[in-house]
């Protein structure tokens, strides 16, 4: 009976102590955890959450070891790509400090002030993991195999961004064993600095073909995108109140404002006075878009900025200039306008006289970033290339304002067979400079199908791309020059008083003879390729012009002027008239439908009359005398009749 009393009072006694001893004890504190258990678990896992907030909040978040519920609308999970990088170390303190310091605030805080300030300790600790960065959402954990019942560790944010005015306060803790629990959660937080506005200014530039110096270019626009331009399918555009932010330059300036950290590139836009990526200013000066400011992986407007601040940027984004375009200038050199006896002046050239072309390229600061620049040329007649025509082969020279450039070596330039046209690119574009001057010759060639004031052209195409990585279209300028050759056509006909009654005599010869009086000797070149077609010689060795079975001929491939036809030789049955000469005045309207010029022949025969002029004056006298004998007659015949009477 008393053992049973005796061990009910054991069993009361044993309750009332039980009740005292509390199953887990917390550290005062926010950051601070202390949980004991006498049940050992083989791995644990810390869950590390970290916050932020803007402004400060009095002890908003306790740490319990439980995973919580933030309903706090001014705390936030860490924004790890806005904001940067964040890490935390974990390390084991020597139980044996729990003898001489039950705080555990003052042990985390000397743990802290050692790893971040190299301060010395009163007791030993380690680092038992590589530092742990927290993810995109703010969370990292950490592993911990068999830990020991009396194990105390402390968390320490090891890295930090400039965002935050400091770090969050080391994290003292052991490990609860209850024989249930396998994780604990954590939640260090971070006062984000509300003033940090990182900024950058970008600045865009234009540059003349003849400037030196640049001027800021305004009226600019420009996207700005986060990400990297090489992973451009990721890359996404910076928004404001939900639309793409433009950014546009005033005074050739951007800056742009509450930066964080990342990789981010500008990509220019169109606007007004921005089309098909050609850009003019207020003195209508083009500018091409750069290849490195589109939105493909050559960007190259990039910068970016790490979790301490620092902002690196490319060269490129540094200093960006848009350089005024490429242009071409197309002329004859050799103009013969002023003597044309047209209405309409042309520059005329007669078969194998030469036609001097001169090509000027003016060449922009940035060739060096060219992938194209070629010039293609052909002669047309109309609207289609001719034979009527060639080029010179040995005419063309190439020169820069300073050097000769040399043809295989600084450019390529292929003919076509017929040798009316060409194209001319250039092999090292950096040899170019300032201005380039491409001249050459080309000449009509005797042929019989040259058209008399046809519609003769030399075009040309210049091609350029300004971009090396060939991710801007290629730019065409068409220009051309307008020139022709003349000739005339005229008909040897019989002499008669009627017009209708008229008919071409076959077999006449003239020749022609310029104002100088120097005769057509037929179209030729000399041994230098010079035109000869006049010289001064004798009758029996210049040209003979003969006249076909309609009394017609014409000539085709003189220059305009005042010319003289000779007849040398009448026709058959005829003979020559008293003047033989006729006036040719050679212009645009020298050849058309039906015959320009009659030169009138009279037969061989009693005829005193040599041509049509005397026998309109034989005609007129034989008229004159028949009608004075008609009057005499009626007189006579009148006087009879009165003396009758």
């Amino acid at each position: 009976m008393k053992s049973k009393r005796l061990l009910k009072v054991l069993t009361l006694s044993t309750l009332s102590l039980a009740m005292l001893i509390p199953q887990l004890t917390f550290a005062s504190g926010i950051n601070n955890i202390n949980i004991t258990s006498k049940t050992q678990t083989e791995e644990f896992t810390i869950y590390i959450h970290k916050l932020m907030y803007k402004n400060k909040i009095n002890d908003f978040i306790k740490n319990t070891g439980d995973e919580l519920k933030i309903d706090n609308p001014d705390v936030k999970p860490y924004n790890r790509q806005k904001y940067g990088d964040v890490g935390f170390s974990l390390y084991k303190v020597d139980n044996s400090v729990l003898k001489v310091e039950k705080d555990m605030f003052k042990i985390a805080d000397e743990v802290g002030k050692a790893v971040l300030d190299n301060k010395k300790t009163s007791f030993k600790f380690s680092k038992i993991n590589d530092e742990i960065k927290v993810n995109d959402e703010g969370i990292s954990k950490i592993e911990i195999k068999n830990p020991k019942h009396d194990d105390l560790y402390v968390l320490v944010e090891t890295t930090s961004p400039t965002s935050t005015i400091k770090r969050s306060k080391p994290i003292c803790f052991s490990i609860p064993y209850n024989g249930h629990t396998k994780q604990l959660h954590l939640y260090p937080k971070n006062q984000i600095n509300p003033a940090n506005n990182l900024s950058l200014d970008f600045f865009k530039f234009a540059q003349d073909n003849k400037e030196n110096e640049e001027k800021p270019l305004d009226g600019a626009r420009f996207k700005l995108y986060y990400g990297k331009a090489s992973d451009i399918e990721n890359a996404k555009v910076v928004k404001s109140f939900d639309k793409d932010m433009i950014l546009e330059t005033k005074n050739g300036k951007i800056t742009l404002n509450n930066l964080v950290k990342g990789n981010y590139f500008l990509v220019e836009q169109a606007v007004d006075s921005l089309v098909d990526d050609l850009k003019k200013d207020n003195d209508n000066s083009k500018y091409l878009v750069s290849g490195i400011s589109k939105l493909d992986s050559n960007n190259k407007l990039s910068f970016s900025v790490d979790e301490n601040g620092n902002i690196n940027s490319s060269k490129e984004f540094k200093h960006f200039v848009n350089y005024e375009r490429a242009y071409s200038n197309k002329r004859i050199v050799n103009e013969t306008k002023s003597k044309d006896l047209s209405k309409v002046k042309k520059n005329n050239y007669a078969i194998f006289e030469d036609i001097d072309f001169r090509i000027d390229v003016d060449v922009p600061k940035d060739i060096k970033d060219y992938s194209k620049l070629v010039v293609k040329d052909k002669l047309v007649l109309g609207d289609n290339i001719t034979d009527h025509l060639e080029y010179i082969e040995n005419s063309f020279t190439i020169k820069s304002k300073t050097s000769l450039l040399e043809k295989d070596k600084d450019y390529k330039i292929a003919f076509n067979k017929d040798k009316n046209a060409f194209e001319i690119s250039f092999i090292d574009n950096e040899n170019l400079q300032d201005n380039i001057a491409i001249k050459y010759k080309a000449q009509f060639k005797n042929k019989n199908n040259i058209v008399a004031n046809g519609d003769y052209k030399n075009k040309v195409e210049f091609v350029f791309n300004n971009s090396k990585y060939n991710n801007n279209k290629d730019r065409v300028e068409n220009k051309e020059t307008k020139f022709t050759t003349y000739g005339f056509k005229v008909k040897k006909v019989n002499d008669t008083i009627f017009e209708t009654n008229k008919k071409g005599l076959k077999g006449a010869e003239f020749i022609l003879e310029n104002e100088k009086g120097e005769k057509f000797v037929g179209f030729k070149e000399n041994e230098k390729g010079k035109a000869i077609s006049f010289e001064k010689v004798d009758d029996n060795k210049a040209y003979k012009f003969i006249s076909s079975d309609d009394g017609s001929f014409n000539v085709v491939g003189l220059s305009s002027g005042i010319y003289y036809l000779r007849e040398i030789k009448a026709p058959s049955g005829y003979r020559l008239s008293k003047d033989t000469k006729t006036k040719i005045v050679i212009k645009d309207d020298s050849v058309k439908d039906g015959t320009i010029k009659d030169i009138v022949n009279s037969k061989d025969g009693e005829l005193v009359v040599t041509g049509k002029e005397d026998l309109i004056k034989t005609v007129a006298i034989a008229g004159g005398s028949l009608m004075l004998i008609s009057v005499f007659y009626i007189k006579l015949k009148k006087d009879e009749k009165e003396k009758a009477k």
